[in-house]
C-alpha cells in the first residue's frame, strides 16, 4: 500500500518522540467515509528511523481496522498522562 501523502519528518525528531515513549498509552485514528474511528493500543514499537516506522498491533475484528484498511491512512496518538481522559471515548468502534 503506498502511502497518499508523505509529511516530512527528520530522522532526529522522529528518533527524540519514540526516544521518549518507553511504554504508554495510544490511540491509532482514522477517519473513513465521514466517520471518525479509534482504538486503543497498547502494542506500539518503533520499528526504523529511516524511513521512520513503527508498529502497532489492532484488533483485526475492529471497525478501526476496517477503515483503515478502507482509508489507507491512520494516526498513532501518544497520550500524555493527564490525557487519559480521552482514551475511554476512543474504545467505541466509531468516535
Amino acid at each position: 500500500m503506498e502511502p497518499k501523502s508523505r509529511a516530512l519528518l527528520e530522522p532526529v525528531d522522529f528518533r527524540k518522540v519514540v526516544g521518549h515513549f518507553a511504554s504508554g498509552v495510544t490511540v491509532v485514528t482514522t477517519e473513513h467515509a465521514g466517520t471518525r474511528f479509534g482504538a486503543t493500543v497498547s502494542a506500539v514499537s518503533s520499528l526504523c528511523v529511516e524511513p521512520p516506522m513503527v508498529l502497532a498491533c489492532l484488533n483485526q475484528r475492529l471497525g478501526t481496522h476496517a477503515a483503515i484498511l478502507a482509508s489507507e491512512r491512520f494516526t498513532i496518538n501518544i497520550l500524555g498522562e493527564h490525557q487519559g481522559g480521552l482514551v475511554p471515548r476512543s474504545r467505541t468502534l466509531a468516535l
